[in-house]
């Protein structure tokens, strides 16, 4: 039987996942904004981030949170105005 956190950790890829498909055909033909573009970056450098972390945490086992990369998850950078 698998442990619920390990369920919890597959959902939250899926939903990842799932909400991108969702979200990119909408955008269709979008222009987007220097500032758009730039908090998109932002918040894909944590979406990287919080993957290498889970690959670090399966492949080695250490789950251990940095203070660095805990900064970059609560704040990426600036919201577009």
């Amino acid at each position: 039987m698998r442990p619920l956190q390990f369920v919890d950790l597959i959902a939250a890829c899926a939903l990842f996942v799932s909400s991108i498909e969702r979200a990119m055909p909408q955008l269709h033909g979008h222009r987007f904004t220097v500032e758009e573009q730039e908090a998109v970056r932002d918040r894909l450098r944590q979406v990287r981030a919080a993957a290498d972390w889970v690959v670090h945490a399966i492949e080695t086992g250490d789950t251990t949170l940095e203070e660095s990369l805990a900064a970059l998850l609560r704040n990426p950078g600036p919201d577009p105005a």
